[in-house]
């Protein structure tokens, strides 16, 4: 029950820790490339090459687009991604070494030995314990008034707690942001007309 509220909170909520970050170079040709074996979620793929966000394509899409390795009229800077399970494809393929960076939702390990600790800050150790608490009065003792009970302190207990990085924004000193000052400065802007 503890593993599983672990992984059931590590999974809904925002942490630092749960996210990894990793980068590996493209092969010219190649067009597919394994993930970190730890990855659950792809949160971005940048192209630190050419400083682009890469966008994620599905798979029906995918399937459209025409994959010949061996063509190499057909490469190109990749500007797109498909994510299946432990690999990634590029489209299209590479013409060329590009580094890119994976940004990641982690595997969440379980907890073990009474030594273990969890990579959820301190703060969230009593909300493990309190959903545990719930899942086993309603799916282990089958005792619906604990369960109940045991489901609204869990609720009440995380009804004013933020995540870490919604914390961490909430803090944030950014405070107003000067346009002249900004790394868009000279940039013409979309959002409306600026023409005279």
């Amino acid at each position: 029950m503890i593993n599983d509220s672990y992984r059931e909170i590590g999974d809904k909520f925002r942490f630092f820790k749960a996210r990894k970050l990793c980068t590996f170079y493209t092969v010219a040709s190649t067009s597919k490339y394994a993930l970190p074996e730890t990855s659950v979620e792809l949160m971005r793929v940048y192209d630190v090459t050419n400083k682009q966000r890469m966008t994620m394509m599905s798979d029906a899409e995918a399937q459209t687009i025409r994959e010949d390795e061996t063509d190499s009229s057909t490469y190109d800077k990749p500007v797109y991604y498909t994510h299946y399970r432990d690999w990634i494809r590029l489209i299209p393929v590479p013409a060329d070494v590009y580094k890119l960076e994976v940004y990641y939702r982690t595997v969440m390990t379980d907890l073990v030995d009474l030594t273990d600790v969890p990579i959820l800050p301190e703060a969230w150790h009593s909300g493990i314990l309190r959903l545990a608490r719930y899942n086993y009065f309603e799916f282990v003792a089958n005792d619906i008034p604990k369960a109940i009970s045991a489901k609204n302190a869990y609720k009440d207990w995380l009804s004013d707690k933020p995540d870490e990085v919604a914390e961490e924004l909430k803090h944030s000193d950014r405070g107003v942001i000067i346009p002249t000052l900004s790394e868009f400065a000279g940039i013409e802007r979309l959002d409306f007309d600026h023409s005279p």
